[in-house]
């Protein structure tokens, strides 16, 4: 995933600020946002849906 040069810093000030590493600050933000639309986890993957 890329993301934008402003949000970059605001994702290491978030990790200067509380602690927490960058892969958990943005999973924790992922499921907020997850929740606030109501989009549930489909299940497990199958093989054929490997990224």
């Amino acid at each position: 995933m890329r993301i934008l040069t402003s949000t970059d810093r605001k994702l290491t000030a978030a990790v200067e600020q509380t602690g927490l590493n960058p892969q958990t600050l943005v999973e924790q933000a992922l499921e907020a946002h997850f929740r606030r639309l109501k989009v549930e986890d489909p299940g497990p993957e199958s093989q054929g849906d490997v990224a």
